[in-house]
Order: structure tokens, then sequence, then C-alpha cells
């Protein structure tokens, strides 16, 4: 937003430049002064706008380099702790495997092992998916924004230009420079009320972030329920056959 508040300043600055306050006394009674100086004011808000639109640009980069580098983290803490759940359940397994003496223990061991493997697998599936989901959304969210931000930035500048060219063809047309200032800044007052409409009109993602990330929470949470629920059973059942057996 600060790029945005920016672009509002320099369109506010434009409507400045053209105020009587900073037009001398000779450029008032002289067509050929003033628009020597609007020439040169729509020269140096272009050359801002474009360092505005460079500097957004540039945010934008960097907004969507931030959310792949935490994608990267994510997915590699999410894979450490995996490989490290997975070396300790080969661990235990081996130790009962040890432990069993009979056929039937041994295959309820196995059958423990595949049960479990089955668990993992099926709640790395649904957790993948539930962040595949949540950063799928996010990025649309943030795409659409961005996009409506960048459309509201070039209908800004459209308007901007489109009112300098009108002020320096009235005064290639001899129009009173009163008038041509007048007209002027009425229409970078509406263009620039129309650029805050605009951004008002872009919605913050905050709270439809909020929403995907509880929706893929809850599915972490059910996955893992799922999960302890899945193990418990197949503990139970291995401790009735070693118990038994």
């Amino acid at each position: 937003m600060l790029t945005i508040k920016r672009l509002i300043i320099a369109a506010s600055l434009l409507g400045l430049s053209f105020s009587p306050a900073l037009v001398s006394a000779e450029e008032s009674r002289t067509q050929t002064g003033f628009c020597i100086r609007a020439g040169q004011v729509r020269t140096e808000l272009n050359s801002k706008l474009s360092e505005l639109e460079s500097s957004r640009s540039g945010k934008r980069t960097e907004i969507l380099n931030k959310l792949n580098e935490r994608k990267t983290e994510q997915e590699e803490k999410v894979k450490e702790k995996r490989d490290e759940a997975k070396n300790k359940f080969e661990e235990a397994s081996d130790e009962i495997r040890a432990e069993a003496t009979t056929d039937a223990q041994k295959a309820a061991v196995a059958k423990f092992k595949a049960a479990v493997e089955a668990a993992m697998t099926t709640r790395k599936a649904t957790v993948d998916a539930a962040q595949k989901t949540f950063r799928s959304s996010l990025q649309t969210l943030v795409n659409q924004r961005q996009e409506a931000i960048r459309a509201a930035a070039a209908k800004l500048k459209a308007a901007m230009a489109a009112a300098m060219t009108k002020a320096q063809s009235d005064c290639s047309a001899k129009v009173d420079p009163t008038t041509v200032r007048t007209t002027l800044n009425a229409a970078i007052k509406a263009a620039r009320e129309q650029f805050q409409t605009d951004m008002k009109a872009v919605e913050n993602i905050g709270q439809q972030v909020k929403v995907l990330a509880q929706t893929r929470n809850e599915a972490v949470k059910a996955a893992n329920k799922a999960f302890k629920e899945a193990v418990q059973k197949a503990k139970l059942e291995l401790k009735n056959v070693m118990v038994s057996a």
C-alpha cells in the first residue's frame, strides 16, 4: 500500500503544480509560459509514475518470492519430521519383531507394521492435499489482488495522461490559461478520487487467508485423529496376540 499512497501523493502534487500560487504572474498572463510549464510537469509526472510502477513491480516480485521461500521452508520441515517419525517407527518395529517368538506373534507384528504404514501413507496424502489446496488458493488470492491494484494504477495513469493532453491541447487552441488550469485541476482531482475508490474496492485478503488456513488446519487435524485411531487399533490387536500367544 506504500506504493499506492505514493501514487496518490504524486497525483496530488500534479494538481498543486497548476494552482495559482505556484504559477507566476507572468505565466498567468501568457499562454506560452503556462504551456511550457505543463509540458515540464507532464514529463516529471510520467517519470515519477514510471518509478512508482517499477517499485510496485518489485514489491509484487518480493511478495511472490516470500511465498515460495515459505513453501520451501515448510516442505523441508515437514519432510524432516516425517523422516524422523519413520526412523523411530522402524526402530520400534525392529524391537517388537525381536520379541516375537511364535509364528502367530511374528504374523501379528507384520500386520501391525503394515497397518501403521498404511495409516502413515493415508495421513500423508490427506495432509499434502490440504496443503496443496491452501497454497493454490492463496496464490490465486494474491494474483487477483495484485491484478486489481495494477488495473487501478493503470487507470489512474491513463486519466492523468488524458488530463495533461487536454491541457496542452487547450493551450495550443489559445484557451484562457485560467480555464485550462481549472479544468486540469478538476480532472486530476476526479482521477485521484476515482483511484481511491478503486483501491477501496480491492478486497483485503487477510480474512480470506485465515479461512483458507482454518480449512487446511481442520483437514490436518482430522488426518492426525484418524491416524492415531488406526495406530491405537493396530497396537491393541498386536498386544492381544503378543500376550495370548
